[in-house]
């Protein structure tokens, strides 16, 4: 359908971007919010070192709700 065709060209787009983007020798990939999984699923291949937390911003916003 028309809509997973769209969906699937900025997710082919989000996923290139990184790769291009990427240096592994030099940055850490860090990749969170909702669709981090599926993300991170198909830069495996690709990208061997890269931590995926989904929940990273609420994570962060209970640890400063804490203090």
């Amino acid at each position: 359908s028309t809509m997973n065709a769209m969906l699937r060209g900025v997710y082919n787009s989000i996923t290139g971007a990184i790769n291009i983007a990427f240096d592994s020798t030099k940055d850490i990939l860090i990749l969170c919010g909702g669709d981090a999984t599926l993300i991170g699923n198909s830069l495996k291949e690709e990208i061997k070192n890269f931590i995926i937390e989904p929940d990273l911003v609420m994570q962060g916003m209970i640890l400063l709700n804490k203090k």
